[in-house]
């Protein structure tokens, strides 16, 4: 009962995380880009941030597919390691 209740509660965590990675975007991709490229003349910067707008649904959809993928991976090592400990404990009833 408690462990639905904890991978739910992961899964949804992991879902808000996605949807707030989404929302949040083009602002990081703006952020980095003055980050790495404050070297290079503005129209440069100009012309990435057009390149950004021009390819916006392949970058929401990349940043959706890396952002599931990551939590899928996080969430499969968590569950794994929630299971091993549950097994450890019940093989050692002395284990506090």
């Amino acid at each position: 009962m408690i462990l639905e209740i904890f991978l739910g509660l992961l899964l949804g965590m992991m879902l808000g995380m996605t949807l707030l990675a989404v929302n949040v975007r083009y602002v990081i991709e703006v952020f980095l880009t003055y980050l790495f490229l404050f070297w290079e003349q503005k129209s440069m910067r100009l012309l990435l941030k057009q390149n950004f707008v021009a390819h916006k649904r392949s970058n929401k959809l990349t940043s959706v597919i890396f952002a599931m993928s990551i939590g899928v991976v996080i969430f499969a090592r968590v569950a794994t390691q929630i299971v091993l400990d549950s097994s450890a404990y019940k093989d050692d009833p002395f284990i506090l």
